[in-house]
């Protein structure tokens, strides 16, 4: 038998199911983008379903008038501001617990995803579906879904984070519930408002969450190499 100093290090299954899940996600954001604008399938279920929720003219949303202003709300959390103060707080309540590999983690996979909605966004170039004013150049474009995006990184992400201080299995169900809820709500209310073809959703949605399984490996992978600490403890000193 080998003894604890040469014993091989075992495979994680649960890191290579991750992986297929991210190999998973990538293939179908990349069958969205390819038929992002174009005729297709995919393209007149985008124009259904935007008929579905805001009528013939796309003038007026579907619904009561009390729905639009509750899901103008929704959808600002996952805006710029709103998502850069949350993830601001987070960061500086994992340093002042001395958790600092944790934050840079997380830092690092919410960049990433702002910086691909960005880089996506100015590639594909695919038009809102309705007219409006936009700040600037990039906010024109509608592929993918930056709100969707980021929403499914930053919620996911700290729904895990969470899952690393309770040890209830009920409370960090709860927690991925209630961050999988967010990400919904988000993303409906950006197809709901007419910023967003359900495709751009979808496809924000798929690369949110490879960055969040990305986050959540990187996190399995740093507590297992001991660097960092089980949850309710401090990181390893540097």
């Amino acid at each position: 038998m080998l003894t604890p100093a040469t014993q091989q290090p075992t495979r994680d299954p649960a890191l290579r199911v991750a992986g297929l899940l991210v190999l998973g996600l990538l293939g179908l954001f990349g069958v969205l983008a390819s038929s992002a604008g174009s005729p297709g399938v995919l393209s007149a279920w985008d124009q259904r379903l935007i008929q579905l929720l805001r009528g013939a003219d796309l003038a007026t949303p579907a619904g009561p008038p009390w729905l639009l202003g509750v899901l103008q709300q929704f959808s600002s959390l996952g805006s710029g501001p709103v998502v850069a103060l949350l993830v601001g707080v987070v960061l500086g309540y994992l340093v002042l617990i001395r958790h600092q590999r944790t934050a840079l983690v997380f830092l690092v996979c919410v960049l990433a995803a702002a910086f691909t909605t960005y880089l996506l966004k100015g590639a594909i170039q695919r038009p809102r579906p309705l007219v409006m004013h936009a700040a600037f150049a990039l906010d024109a474009y509608s592929f993918p879904s930056g709100h969707s995006l980021i929403s499914a990184t930053v919620y996911p992400t700290l729904g895990t984070l969470l899952g690393r201080i309770v040890a209830s299995r009920r409370a960090r169900v709860y927690c991925m519930t209630v961050a999988a809820l967010l990400t919904l709500l988000i993303g409906f209310s950006r197809v709901y408002l007419g910023r967003h073809y359900p495709t751009d959703v979808l496809a924000g949605w798929c690369l949110g969450l490879v960055w969040s399984v990305v986050a959540w490996g990187l996190f399995r992978r740093l507590q297992q190499a001991g660097v960092v600490a089980a949850p309710g403890t401090e990181d390893a000193p540097e």
